[in-house]
């Protein structure tokens, strides 16, 4: 791939909030997996865990007890990016994962002091390979907020994540329903160059 083609899929990459109830196929859920098996991660340690989720009677459970937990908050008393997530979870209309077919867990050592960053390296390479695969995803981090609420922890736990495991993101994955998303402009990442 040249340098212009990988621009190309990083610009064309976009966070998919609606899919189609369609699993892709097992070979390409294989190589996104595989893509963020192989980001680096801090002395090589290779500590990401990835459990990925796709009986649709787990993504309810999973979705019914995250709603629960937002439905508890009061909104004006948290993060303005979570106001959303409240008022629909109070109107049980919350879906953090947006109805995709699959959910990918990423999970890595708590004791890992480069725990997040090798989350989101993997994360990413995940993302960027879906996306040249023709899937919709979306970067969601409802369970690294809320993981520890026990009843949330206990799931995880039945699903794989391991004692000495937090979880640093998910991805949902699928085929989205509109395949074609104009970019937002991008005002913000300021770059200083000091030469």
């Amino acid at each position: 791939m040249e340098g212009q083609e990988l621009y190309e899929l990083i610009c064309a990459r976009r966070s998919c909030r609606a899919y189609t109830e369609e699993q892709a196929p097992r070979d390409l859920l294989n190589r996104v997996l595989d893509a963020g098996r192989l980001a680096p991660s801090g002395m090589n340690v290779q500590q990401c865990h990835f459990i990925v989720v796709q009986r649709p009677e787990l993504l309810e459970k999973l979705r019914v007890l995250i709603q629960q937990i937002f439905a508890g908050m009061d909104a004006k008393s948290v993060n303005p990016m979570l106001e959303r997530a409240i008022t629909l979870a109070k109107e049980g209309r919350h879906n953090f994962f947006y109805g995709a077919p699959t959910l990918i867990v990423v999970a890595n050592k708590r004791e890992n002091g480069n725990n997040l960053a090798d989350s989101a390296a993997a994360m990413q390479n995940m993302m960027l390979m879906a996306t040249a695969l023709g899937l919709g995803n979306c970067w969601v981090n409802n369970l690294r907020w809320n993981g520890e609420a026990p009843p949330v922890r206990r799931f995880l736990e039945e699903i794989g994540v391991q004692e000495d495991e937090g979880v640093y993101g998910s991805l949902a994955l699928g085929y989205a329903v509109t395949t074609h998303q104009e970019a937002l402009p991008r005002t913000g990442n300021a770059v200083d160059i000091v030469d």
